[in-house]
């Protein structure tokens, strides 16, 4: 997207964000049986903000020792879920379409839920899937 476009969308406060954050999982080559995920909460920070969380509910068998991929698609309106200056979202909008600006912070923390013998389990805590500086 070049400047006069990103600057008449941000005026038009009408600034998507669509991506496909492609996972890979992977069960341990150590546990004899294959895994099956049947679901992953995810929360998606921009430079430390949580701007939107959602949830993958695609079952996926997961062999041991095998890397498999999933699949995320990401939507959001960056407007409506930044609240710093117009100036920050310039600069955020401009990083993450490869076009510059200030350096910012892109993080994807998930918790999946696994099938187990005694039915759905959830992890305890949250893993931290990437976290990674874009633009600059």
């Amino acid at each position: 997207m070049d400047a006069t476009r990103l600057v008449a969308a941000v005026s038009r406060r009408d600034l998507p964000l669509q991506a496909t954050v492609n996972l890979s999982a992977t069960n341990p080559s150590d546990n004899p049986v294959t895994a099956r995920m049947v679901g992953l909460d995810w929360r998606l920070f921009l430079d430390d903000n949580e701007t939107i969380a959602g949830n993958f509910n695609d079952p996926q068998d997961l062999p041991p020792g095998v890397p498999v991929g999933i699949p995320i698609g990401v939507e959001l309106n960056l407007v409506q879920f930044f609240e710093r200056s117009a100036q920050d979202l310039f600069e955020l909008a401009a990083a993450l379409s490869g076009q510059g600006g200030a350096p910012k912070n892109v993080s994807l923390k998930a918790r999946p839920t696994v099938n187990t013998p005694i039915g759905p389990i959830q992890y305890p805590n949250e893993i931290t899937i990437v976290s990674r500086q874009v633009g600059g």
